[in-house]
């Protein structure tokens, strides 16, 4: 989402087709080989972790779609850097979810198992990408921009993506650390319960990111495009109106998960996770904030700033790690 627009502003057309040649085989690649590995693994696992035969071939299944996923990402990601919004919405929020409830129609009028659907929604991640493909096709060759590629280009446009996506891995991979850490260390000083009344509100707090999530999928390719320009001013115009736009239309989300977390919490959940109301307050706060500036990761993305990217993750993991260390023990404390 990033490159594809700077390529079509400077008119790099052969380096657009490397770099669409190289996420592809690049993604595609990786998947094919997690999924050959756990089908390798299937005797393994069916000895010492799966028992259950059942659970088993829905892993494989469901392992099947971690490739199919990614190539259906990486074609919604292709749509916005075209500025093919309706594309973008008629894929996300009406073909795939309409493909998985006639996947879940079907195993219901058929009174199947739940193996049979989890082929229907393999079927229908297939069926989306298909589609997907056909659409992207008709996009490029409108805009004329399917031609050949030479090898020099392919390592010229490899080094560019293997190094701004390694950057992009590590920090998704940071994300992933930073929550995985608190659960740890609540499950390690409170117990499995804490870590219950963690995770079922987690969901309800993370809408607060909704509605940035969708904005950044159009963000991101409207900056590269204003950057390939060197256009800082519109680079700037753009950031605030989008954090104006994304800050009014995520505080009523903010005030139902903020202002009413406790009768929220007791209406999804029960009187079991009443504690939970708190900690969902909190947590929407955080989200809250976290979204107001959540454009300032993409902005430096675009500019490809990547030690400042870096240097934050770093920063934010250790001092996630402290305070997880300071508070959760304090926590348990004032509870008891």
């Amino acid at each position: 989402s990033r490159f594809f627009p700077i390529y079509e502003e400077k008119a790099q057309y052969e380096q657009l087709s490397a770099a669409m040649l190289m996420t592809f085989t690049t993604v595609l690649g990786i998947g094919i080989a997690i999924v050959l590995a756990v089908v390798a693994a299937a005797g393994p696992l069916s000895e010492h972790v799966v028992n259950d035969p059942l659970s088993l071939m829905l892993l494989l299944l469901l392992i099947t779609m971690a490739p199919l996923n990614a190539i259906d990402e990486l074609l919604v990601s292709m749509f916005a850097a075209f500025a093919n919004p309706w594309a973008i919405f008629w894929r996300r929020h009406v073909l795939g979810p309409g493909l998985k409830m006639a996947a879940i129609l079907v195993t219901i009028a058929a009174h199947e198992s739940v193996s049979f659907l989890a082929v229907g929604y393999l079927l229908a991640a297939a069926v989306g990408i298909v589609v997907n493909c056909v659409v992207l096709y008709r996009i490029l060759r409108a805009k004329r921009f399917l031609g050949g590629v030479s090898l020099a280009t392919v390592r010229k446009t490899a080094r560019e993506l293997y190094r701004f996506s390694a950057t992009h891995l590590f920090m998704n991979i940071a994300t992933l650390m930073r929550g995985t850490l608190a659960v740890v260390i609540l499950e390690y000083f409170n117990g499995a319960t804490a870590v219950a009344e963690f995770r079922s509100v987690l969901p309800l707090a993370r809408l607060n990111e909704v509605v940035l999530v969708s904005f950044s999928f159009l963000f991101v390719p409207l900056a590269s495009r204003r950057y390939a320009r060197r256009d800082s001013d519109k680079i700037t115009e753009l950031y605030w109106q989008s954090t104006i736009w994304v800050a009014t239309l995520s505080f009523p989300l903010f005030l139902a998960t903020f202002c009413f977390s406790e009768p929220l919490t007791l209406f999804l959940f029960g009187d079991r996770y009443e504690s939970s109301a708190l900690v969902l307050k909190y947590l929407a706060a955080g989200f809250f904030v976290f979204t107001l500036f959540g454009f300032a990761n993409r902005v430096l993305s675009v500019y490809g700033k990547l030690r400042h990217l870096i240097a934050g993750d770093v920063i934010a993991i250790l001092v996630a790690v402290f305070l997880y260390w300071l508070l959760v023990p304090s926590c348990l404390l004032y509870t008891s």
